[in-house]
């Protein structure tokens, strides 16, 4: 799923939530295959 489709998805997602998951993408290096798909 692209990115785009991910924010454009009818499900909602808390604030800290998404804040996390772009935190684990940029400061610790996760990849944003490994975020969405929880294997990080």
């Amino acid at each position: 799923m692209a990115i785009r489709e991910m924010l454009m998805s009818s499900k909602r997602y808390p604030e800290e939530f998404k804040l996390e998951a772009v935190r684990q993408v940029t400061d610790r290096s996760h990849s944003v295959a490994e975020v969405v798909g929880g294997s990080a």
